[in-house]
C-alpha cells in the first residue's frame, strides 16, 4: 500500500498538472478521505467474498479471502489509526 509521503506527492502531482494549487490543510483533508475510501473498497472485498462464497461454481475459498481482507483493511485502519491520521 502506497506512504502517505507517496499518496501526497502523487495528489500534488496530480493537481499541479491541473494548474490547481493545494495548501497543506486542503492536502491534508484530501488524505483523509483516501483512507476512507481505501478502507470501504477492502469492505466492497469482503462482501463480495461472501456472496461468492455462497453462489460462485469456481473452486475457490473465498471466505478465506474475505477475511484475508477484512484483516488486510482492518490492520491498515488500526495503523492509520496509530500514526493519528485517522480519529
Amino acid at each position: 500500500y502506497p506512504s502517505q509521503a507517496l499518496q501526497r506527492r502523487w495528489l500534488s502531482a496530480y493537481y499541479a498538472a491541473r494548474r490547481v494549487e493545494l495548501d497543506e490543510e486542503v492536502l491534508d483533508e484530501m488524505l483523509k478521505v483516501v483512507l476512507d475510501f481505501a478502507l470501504l473498497a477492502e469492505l466492497r472485498w469482503v462482501i463480495w467474498s461472501v456472496v461468492q462464497a455462497g453462489h460462485s461454481p469456481v473452486d475457490f475459498d473465498y471466505l478465506d479471502y474475505g477475511v484475508m481482507r477484512f484483516e488486510q483493511g482492518f490492520m491498515n485502519y488500526r495503523a492509520w489509526r496509530d500514526r493519528g491520521a485517522r480519529p
